[in-house]
């Protein structure tokens, strides 16, 4: 029964590690090396280095109590950035995908559905004013001849309509080039 335990244990760390340590460590590495550089030297690595250097050579730094203890905070603080962004991705994700039942995240599905509602609508409106003026139709050469904005059908088409084709014009808007192949 230990041995089992002790394989829980070892799988359970290793998925502390990859799920929260990790990326925790990242963000805690990337906030240490944005609060020293700053914004004056964000992307000057000399700063950085020459910090690195000083807390080396300081004299608390050859201890084995002050590094366990300075190893034992970075681990601790990377275990809570890795917290912190797990909550926040599992909120993302939540409000993301509500579905508007629930009584907290309603207003914000409805107000997601609310400018999906006025983005169809600018769409309609902008293809129908396209399609009002002629569209791309007047610019192509079909077999039909060009589309002028009142024209029907029997004044565009010459050829009667086919059967079962629901507009009874056959427009080709390809190119009538012929394909050449090269070998």
């Amino acid at each position: 029964m230990s041995a089992v335990l002790a394989e829980l244990g070892r799988q359970l760390a290793g998925r502390w590690a990859a799920l929260l340590l990790l990326p925790g460590a990242l963000y805690v590495s990337a906030l240490t090396a944005a609060v020293v550089l700053g914004q004056r030297h964000a992307l000057d690595p000399r700063p950085l280095t020459d910090w690195l250097d000083s807390v080396a050579g300081a004299p608390a730094s050859g201890r084995a109590g002050t590094v366990l203890i300075a190893a034992a905070g970075f681990t601790a603080a990377s275990a809570a950035a890795g917290l912190v962004a797990s909550a926040a991705a599992r909120l993302v994700e939540r409000v993301w995908w509500a579905s508007g039942r629930e009584r907290l995240l309603r207003p914000f599905a409805e107000r997601r559905a609310e400018r999906w509602r006025r983005a169809e609508e600018k769409v309609a409106a902008a293809r129908s004013a396209f399609f009002a003026v002629g569209g791309a139709e007047g610019r192509r050469r079909t077999r039909c001849g060009p589309r002028s904005p009142g024209a029907t059908r029997s004044a565009r088409c010459r050829r009667p309509a086919r059967r079962g084709s629901g507009t009874g014009c056959t427009r080709s808007t390809r190119a009538s080039t012929p394909r050449t192949t090269s070998i």
